[in-house]
């Protein structure tokens, strides 16, 4: 038991050194002896040398135990994800994963492959593929819904745009497939301005009485002459209508580069537009990061919601969160809705706005 134990750790801290460092990364332990990792916008074959690394790493500290791998297997499923794969399908991938892994010995690596994973380019093909898509329009854009319940009906709150590439063969692809590839090569800031252009250009033509939410990258906000950029484009934006955007930056991003995010919160404030945080998780921290940005609305997976708004020891609900939230006025919205249960459940701890695949799926812009 001693050594099951030491050999855990030994893996958790070996997750810890080789991909802690990567950016957005998530390592989380499922149980007594599975860990789980999520590693975002990072080409599979550059995560596949660390986990390399680990699994050779693990090996040697195992064959210095006498017999030990007589009994202990220890195997890796790897695999991509979009974010149109639901928790349970991405558990069930993963797990089928592992298990074929472990049929093929000890420190076996199992890849499950999707008709969705990323061209076989070398980086030049893929930076010049990149190029001529948007040269030629072939980054169309996407959206979902984003609703508000109100006197018994949904009503549309705005739509979240998204990216997907049209190949040359006339198949559409999600982010998951070519964003990856663009982090590494430098040209995620590239996407968000064609992104920032097409969406103006859209309001501009087609004059929607909805409102519009873009999500901003990491290398976009980074830079300064980026949120310059984006200020002159929206001074010279003419809106036709009461149409409103909003602006979004995940929760790591608004942490990690607060002076930023706060500058392109008021710049979108002083446009009269919304800003919002995707993916919001309350550090151990605490909430002092909301004060100086003062979002309007945050966006929370409908999961960590319940955790955080229900109290399972009393039955009762929590209302620290939104406290929280009304006390700076700000809206919660929960994210990846995939069935009527959650948004009942949600509903009944005083969340009235939601986001998911049960009340929208994605769907490209006409």
């Amino acid at each position: 038991y001693h050594q099951d134990t030491s050999l855990l750790n030994a893996l958790a801290d070996e997750l810890k050194v080789q991909l802690e460092g990567l950016r957005n990364v998530l390592i989380a332990r499922l149980n007594e002896s599975d860990f789980f990792v999520v590693v975002p916008e990072h080409e599979s074959a550059s995560v596949r040398l660390l986990v390399e690394n680990v699994m050779r790493h693990m090996q040697e500290k195992m064959e210095a135990i006498d017999s030990i791998t007589s009994y202990v297997t220890l195997g890796c499923g790897m695999g991509m994800y979009s974010e149109q794969d639901t928790l349970k399908s991405l558990f069930s991938r993963a797990d089928h994963s592992v298990v074929e892994a472990k049929e093929k010995g000890n420190f076996a690596i199992e890849e499950s492959r999707s008709n969705d994973e990323s061209l076989i380019l070398g980086r030049e093909e893929w930076r010049n593929e990149l190029l001529q898509s948007i040269q030629e329009s072939r980054m169309v854009l996407a959206f979902q819904s984003v609703v508000e319940y109100r006197e018994s009906d949904l009503n549309v709150l705005h739509e979240e745009i998204f990216l997907r590439l049209l190949d040359k063969e006339g198949t559409i692809h999600n982010a998951g497939y070519f964003i990856p590839v663009a982090s590494s090569l430098g040209l995620v800031d590239m996407l968000d301005r064609y992104m920032i252009e097409k969406v103006l250009s859209h309001l501009r033509e087609n004059n929607p009485t909805g409102g519009m939410a873009i999500n901003l990258s990491c290398d976009f906000i980074k830079k300064h002459s980026n949120i310059e950029w984006l200020r002159t484009q929206l001074e010279g934006f003419q809106r036709n209508s009461e149409a409103a955007l909003s602006f979004e930056v995940t929760n790591t991003v608004a942490i990690n580069e607060l002076e930023a995010v706060h500058t392109l919160s008021n710049m979108a404030k002083v446009f009269g537009y919304r800003f919002g945080i995707d993916h919001f998780v309350l550090p151990d921290s605490g909430a002092d990061y909301l004060k100086v940005i003062r979002p309007n609305y945050l966006k929370s997976n409908s999961a960590y919601l319940q955790d955080m708004l229900y109290d399972h020891d009393t039955g009762n609900a929590r209302e620290s969160l939104n406290n929280l939230a009304k006390s700076l006025g700000i809206d919660i919205i929960a994210m990846n809705i995939e069935e009527s249960k959650q948004m009942e459940e949600l509903r009944g701890l005083g969340i009235k706005r939601f986001q998911g695949s049960f009340i929208s799926p994605v769907a490209l812009l006409k």
